[in-house]
């Protein structure tokens, strides 16, 4: 026994690659951080691969 009537459309999804930052603009990001706790989240999520 099917259940055709459940079955819901598929949503297309688009691929898109990630923006990697290059090594200046990362430098440039922990330079400009004024507080070095900001320096440390920065490196600490930049680091594990959180990126935005």
């Amino acid at each position: 026994m099917t259940y055709e009537f459940l079955r819901l459309p598929s949503i297309k999804h688009e691929k898109k690659l990630p923006v990697v930052l290059s090594k200046e603009e990362v430098w440039a990001m922990l330079q400009n951080a004024k507080l070095l706790k900001h320096r440390i989240l920065i490196g600490l999520l930049y680091g594990c691969g959180l990126r935005l």
